[in-house]
């Protein structure tokens, strides 16, 4: 039986100016190259064009993640440390570290009734002026703010700085809600006008460029949506807490050492090799083609029989 639904104060991502957007497409591929979705659509034979090249821009950075944050209203050192404790729970799954600093990427804040919020990973470096304007806000965060909003708002948000878009943004969760009821839920409850919530909700992300685990209604990404907003009226549970599945697919864009991924081959037994960048899969002989689609292949070991798959979302 699923918990009764509880409205929670809402997350979002800031977005730069539209002026800005091509210029945070060229930083992003400045900063990690695999941002790039050129190749991709060039392999493709996609049509290419300077709008859906800014549109499909990854923002993750590479090869790894070192940031540091500025508190800009935090005094308490205990309250600092908690907030660096679960955002570096992104640390268990990948080379991630988020460390506190003056001058740091991130320029966290907790003002009152002004939202939890973030930019999407390297977009944050283009928030000015660096010295004194926020890039991510946790409002009224305070050591008395329990253990669960921590979990929930806090890994949220630094998802989204390290990369993380809304697990809503796809197409096949965002199918599962009714629009008009969720945009009357949002405007009642949060004040969002229906802009706010297709911006926030219905703007599709375009999953041919990108790297995706399976849809996951629990992902720490994913909002929570009362039954009133889907069309089958069950609820969407959303996110409490990272998972695994969340834990995959920052292993894959920032792997630990040793472990191969974030677009190095990665390469098993009798010559099979899966190169994470370029979405291909190479195989020696005796491998057998077991199945193919546009989101997943597999193959067969020509020793054991056993069946690798290999997806692309």
């Amino acid at each position: 039986m699923p918990a009764k639904f509880q409205k929670k104060y809402c997350s979002a991502i800031r977005s730069l100016p539209p002026t800005m957007l091509a210029e945070a497409a060229a930083n992003a591929v400045r900063m990690n190259p695999a941002n790039d979705p050129i190749p991709w659509l060039q392999r493709s034979n996609a049509s290419i064009n300077a709008q859906k090249i800014v549109i499909m821009t990854q923002k993750w950075w590479g090869p790894s993640v070192d940031l540091g944050v500025t508190f800009l209203d935090i005094q308490s050192t205990q309250l600092k440390n908690k907030i660096l404790a679960y955002a570096n729970k992104w640390s268990k799954y990948g080379n991630i570290r988020f460390r506190e600093s003056r001058n740091g990427e991130i320029r966290l804040a907790t003002t009152p009734r002004d939202g939890h919020y973030t930019f999407l990973g390297t977009d944050i470096m283009l928030v000015q002026p660096p010295q004194h304007h926020k890039n991510m806000n946790l409002a009224s965060f305070s050591m008395s703010t329990p253990d669960e909003e921590f979990d929930r708002v806090v890994c949220h948000e630094f998802g989204h700085a390290i990369g993380c878009a809304h697990e809503q943004s796809r197409p096949d969760v965002m199918n599962l809600l009714d629009r008009q009821k969720t945009r009357d839920y949002y405007r009642r409850y949060y004040g969002w006008d229906a802009a706010t919530t297709d911006s926030q909700i219905f703007t599709p992300i375009d999953i041919s460029s990108a790297w995706y685990t399976r849809p996951d209604l629990t992902s720490i990404m994913c909002y929570q949506f009362p039954p009133e907003c889907t069309v089958s009226g069950e609820e969407i549970p959303g996110g409490l807490k990272i998972n695994d599945l969340d834990g995959s697919l920052i292993a894959e864009h920032y792997p630990k050492e040793g472990t191969g991924g974030g677009g190095e081959p990665v390469t098993g037994g009798d010559k099979l090799s899966i190169d994470l960048a370029t979405k291909t899969v190479e195989a020696g002989p005796g491998w057998t083609l077991l199945a193919s689609q546009s989101s997943a292949i597999t193959m067969q070991a020509p020793k054991d029989g056993q069946g690798q798959e290999v997806h692309w979302y």
